[in-house]
């Protein structure tokens, strides 16, 4: 009678545990998936705004080979599957890479269709783009695709590991319940329960204070898988933190050339404002385009392109102040904020360094090549006290340097 009893409570704890352990697994499993989703859709948002300023001039112009040149490189992102590029009319602009099919397949296409691959179910984010000049004239909508798969890839490695650990934590959840429960429990399970109790505050305990806490031989292999689970999930946590940090630097730098991006440096520039409204300082704002860069794509390739801009970013990194920022727009797109000057003549003596550095030839492989820059530069509290007009401004200044000849710097004048 006593052993059927103790058979029926054993499968009765036996189903508990099951259900608590299936429990467990499937909401970390859940929170791992969102914990990634999230960080992919805060990936493409990133995207979206490093990209729409480059996407603009090119739709703006319809320069049918700049819009290729970018969707190329977004679809050579590790978060991008797919980009799509849709103008008012409803004509596609662009279509690369693996994207949806709602309606894609019905879509008149504007320019020659590249090789493209249809999937439903994508992760996607849309936005639209706007005139450089009138921001509330939308020119185009532009669809970001990402793939489930590279969630599920992501989560492949930490499967077997989130089964491990919720099926230990419902071991431990049960030896609990069983310590409250009273019955059946024993002093070595109790001792056990408060070594689980230490071991999660972090006290660490030597396999001499294992022996001493319990003598049976399996108690001291559950108590020591209990420590090595501990150090798994420390170093797990670590690695996560890794990875936080690797895709916080990916958000916020230029993935060619290192440098922050857009975003970073809308947050330094409102940063700076601030510090010069409370010091009463002044900064300036530097916007560069190198001139005819795009010759240098079309007939070199898009690989001494890119070792041109990166040779450009070096330069600029070694002419400014350690206090400056320089970051890449996009493109052959550079922007400088040059902070504490005393006078507008400080800012156009580092234009004139820049342009001064830039006239020696560049070389890539067996190619000696010339880059000159146009440089647009507005001032803080001269032209504007808002960030987004300090930016306007310097663009359309360096507009007016090309204008008049490129190669040269020009202030913003109303």
């Amino acid at each position: 009678m006593q052993n059927q009893i103790g058979k029926l409570l054993f499968k009765k704890i036996f189903a508990w545990y099951l259900v608590v352990a299936v429990a467990l697994t499937l909401m970390q499993i859940y929170n791992e998936y969102q914990t990634h989703k999230s960080l992919l859709d805060n990936s493409l948002k990133s995207t979206a705004k490093i990209f729409s300023h480059s996407l603009s001039n090119s739709v703006w112009n319809l320069d049918e080979a700049q819009i290729s040149s970018n969707t190329h490189t977004l679809v050579s992102l590790e978060d991008v599957t797919g980009v799509k590029i849709i103008d008012t009319s409803g004509e596609i602009l662009a279509l690369s890479g693996v994207v949806d099919t709602q309606e894609t397949q019905q879509k008149k296409f504007l320019y020659k269709k590249e090789k493209v691959i249809y999937q439903d179910s994508l992760i996607q984010h849309s936005f639209d783009l706007k005139n450089v000049e009138f921001s509330k004239n939308i020119l185009a909508k532009v669809t970001l695709y990402s793939s489930y798969d590279l969630i599920y890839t992501k989560m492949k490695s930490n499967v077997i590991f989130i089964i491990i650990s919720a099926m230990l934590k419902s071991l431990a959840l049960m030896l609990l319940f069983l310590y409250f429960s009273n019955k059946i429990i024993t002093q070595t399970l109790n001792k056990l329960i408060e070594a689980i109790k230490e071991m999660g505050q972090g006290k660490k305990k030597s396999s001499v204070e294992l022996s001493k806490i319990v003598e049976n031989s399996e108690m001291k292999i559950l108590l020591e898988s209990f420590q090595e689970m501990e150090n798994r999930i420390i170093e797990e946590d670590k690695v996560h933190l890794r990875e936080r940090e690797e895709l916080y630097h990916k958000a916020h730098h230029d993935a060619l050339t290192s440098l922050p991006n857009l975003v970073l440096f809308n947050d330094r520039l409102e940063m700076a404002i601030r510090k010069a409204k409370r010091n009463t300082s002044k900064f300036a704002l530097l916007y560069l385009d190198l001139d005819e860069f795009k010759k240098i794509n079309d007939t070199l390739g898009h690989f001494v392109g890119d070792e041109v801009l990166k040779s450009v970013s070096n330069t600029l990194l070694n002419t400014i102040r350690a206090q400056d920022t320089v970051a890449r727009l996009g493109g052959d797109e550079f922007v400088i904020l040059l902070e504490e000057i005393n006078a507008k003549e400080d800012a156009q003596k580092i234009a004139q360094k820049i342009i001064n550095s830039l006239n020696t030839p560049i070389r890539v492989n067996t190619h000696l090549l010339e880059v000159r820059t146009s440089i647009g530069i507005s001032l803080y509290p001269q032209n504007s006290k808002y960030a987004t007009e300090l930016m306007k401004q310097a663009d359309t200044a360096m507009y007016n340097a090309k204008n008049i000849g490129r190669n040269n710097y020009q202030f913003y004048a109303k």
